[in-house]
């Protein structure tokens, strides 16, 4: 699966919900393989939804995709790679159109 996979990452930009930790974690199953994992641009939706927001880091214990999307009135699915890719995806049109966060969520 990686060896198909690894190709349709080249030239891509890549959003994860924890880029450190999700490019890591990719770069590694395709090292397994003896796939050299391409060279990407990697996003963090934490970070970002973080500078969108203006939250202060401080009052951010933890920003994962479920607690975003509550704060966006975004339903989110059981915590899995498809409901969640889903849920991030919402999330990003969310920031592009402008919606506001809830905070007290």
């Amino acid at each position: 699966a990686f060896t198909k996979f690894a190709p349709k990452l080249k030239n891509k930009i890549i959003i994860a919900s924890n880029s450190e930790f999700d490019e890591k974690m990719v770069n590694a199953g395709l090292l397994k393989f003896d796939v050299v994992p391409p060279s990407n641009i990697w996003l963090c939706l934490q970070k970002l939804y973080r500078n969108y927001s203006l939250q202060p880091k401080s009052l951010v214990k933890s920003l994962n995709t479920e607690r975003i999307a509550h704060q966006m009135h975004i339903p989110v699915g059981n915590h899995r790679a498809l409901a969640d890719a889903e849920a991030q995806n919402l999330i990003l049109q969310a920031m592009a159109e402008g919606r506001i966060p809830d905070y007290t969520l």
